[in-house]
């Protein structure tokens, strides 16, 4: 992807980071799988999207750019953190699962789908809060008989949907994907997506051979069962992880119950009890894609 002479383009950034650090993070986010299942796949979805997130919070980290197709170039700042959403927010797996199912319904909504998720998004169909579901799919291998069953041909996919950014290009978005339209009007992110579509996130030279080679050597790593991770669920993300599960398995849709019904029904099934207040942004954060 294109970037000025004296940068680093992040699709190029990306092929180095994941061959040097998908083994690693693959295997500490498949034993993540076993001991946090809900935390880690509900929020953060397969090891593919735990490795980009890391690379991304690794730009976001050292400083990065953005750089248009005629040679301008703008610095970036982005901190993750709670409640605020940034050009690299993604929604959870079982939002993108949801929304993606709309897709069949929307020929616009399979367009935004191909072109800004990239070849190797998938929508997860299993039931996200079933612990053999994401071992069976991923389960634990060591890094060299991961990187076997990688030239073996074993699938690993994103399974999240990128809000302002389009894989892999790592090029902000040039429109507003359906799913997305919650945040355009967003005061952070709608003078990015405004005034930089089409343009190429990067890094400078000088930073790629020295601050970053600690993110990509492992000096500065983020291990997918890092804190960080679960710091970095995007707006509305939960903290009442099995309750979260929970409603999810009835598609955020209450029925015919009051909203005390629900929470009892929560309570009995996984000892948490989320407030009204709660549930309703849950099922707003994951039914507003279909919506808009």
């Amino acid at each position: 992807m294109f970037c000025p002479v004296g940068y680093r383009s992040a699709a190029e950034l990306w092929h180095e980071y994941q061959d040097r650090r998908l083994p690693e993070v693959y295997v500490s986010a498949a034993k993540a799988y076993t001991d946090h299942i809900t935390t880690f796949s509900l929020l953060r979805g397969s090891p593919l999207d735990i490795c980009e997130f890391l690379f991304l919070y690794s730009l976001s980290s050292v400083g990065f750019y953005l750089a248009s197709p005629v040679g301008n170039i703008v610095r970036v700042f982005i901190v993750f953190e709670d409640e605020r959403p940034s050009i690299f927010t993604v929604l959870t797996p079982h939002a993108s699962a949801y929304n993606h199912a709309a897709a069949g319904l929307d020929k616009g909504f399979q367009a935004s789908v191909k072109n800004l998720a990239g070849s190797r998004f998938a929508a997860w169909d299993h039931e996200v809060a079933k612990q053999g579901s994401w071992s069976n799919s991923y389960p634990l291998f060591t890094e060299a008989e991961f990187e076997i069953r990688l030239t073996d041909g074993f699938l690993i996919q994103h399974h999240t949907l990128p809000r302002y950014f389009i894989r892999p290009s790592y090029l902000i978005a040039s429109h507003i994907a359906p799913w997305a339209s919650d945040h355009a009007n967003n005061a952070e992110i709608q003078p990015i997506l405004e005034h930089y579509a089409g343009w190429s996130i990067c890094i400078d030279e000088a930073t790629y051979r020295g601050e970053w080679q600690e993110y990509l050597c492992g000096r500065a790593a983020i291990f997918a069962d890092n804190a960080t991770i679960e710091r970095s669920a995007s707006p509305g993300r939960p903290r009442l992880e099995s309750a979260y599960a929970a409603f999810a398995s009835m598609r955020f849709d209450k029925g015919k119950l009051s909203w005390a019904q629900v929470r009892a029904k929560i309570r009995r099934e996984t000892g948490e009890e989320p407030s009204d207040k709660a549930l309703r942004n849950w099922r707003n954060e994951n039914l507003k894609g279909l919506q808009s």
